[in-house]
C-alpha cells in the first residue's frame, strides 16, 4: 500500500452492522479506541428524532457536524461510520481521517440495509471513489475481514 494512513482511521461499509463489528474488532486488535459515530450524535443529541422534528433538517445537519468535528479530533481512536453520516460529513472525515470503504457484494447486505440495498451501485461508486482505501470483503467472517483489511494495509507496526 502506497497510501499515508492519517493520524484518524474511519470505516465505512454499507452492512452497518457488519461494518461496525468489523471496525471495532480491528480498534481492539491494536489495543486502539473504537467510536461508533452514529452512537456518538445520538448521545450528543439525546433525542435526535426529537431533534429533527422540532429543529428540522438544516439545525440537525449541523450539530451533526459538530460532533464530527469533534470525534475526529480523539487520538487512538478508529471510527465507523454508516452511509448518510458518511456522505453528510465527507468533507470533515477527509481532511483528519484515512477513509476505508469496506466494500461488500450485494449479496452480502444484511435485510435491515433496504435502502443500500436499492441504491447500492450508485453508493458503492462514490465510496469507492470518496474513500482513501477500498477493501474488498469476501464473507461476513468478521476474521476473514480483518486478515483482508491487514493484508491491504501492508501488516501492522
Amino acid at each position: 500500500m502506497d497510501k499515508k494512513i492519517k493520524n484518524g482511521i474511519l470505516f465505512i461499509c454499507l452492512n452497518q452492522s457488519f461494518g461496525e463489528k468489523v471496525a471495532r474488532a480491528f480498534a481492539d486488535s491494536i489495543s486502539l479506541h473504537f467510536a461508533n459515530c452514529r452512537d456518538l450524535i445520538e448521545y450528543d443529541l439525546f433525542n435526535s428524532g426529537e431533534v429533527l422534528s422540532q429543529c428540522g433538517e438544516e439545525y440537525y445537519l449541523m450539530r451533526e457536524k459538530k460532533v464530527i468535528k469533534m470525534a475526529c479530533s480523539y487520538e487512538d481512536t478508529i471510527m465507523f461510520a454508516n452511509y448518510d453520516i458518511f456522505s453528510h460529513s465527507k468533507e470533515i472525515f477527509s481532511k483528519c481521517s484515512t477513509l476505508i470503504y469496506l466494500k461488500l457484494s450485494k449479496k452480502l447486505l444484511s435485510d435491515d440495509d433496504k435502502i443500500n440495498r436499492l441504491a447500492f451501485d450508485i453508493r458503492d461508486k462514490e465510496l469507492e471513489k470518496s474513500t482513501d482505501i477500498t477493501v474488498n470483503i469476501k464473507s461476513l467472517k468478521e476474521k476473514n475481514a480483518l486478515k483482508e483489511i491487514i493484508s491491504v494495509l501492508g501488516g501492522i507496526k
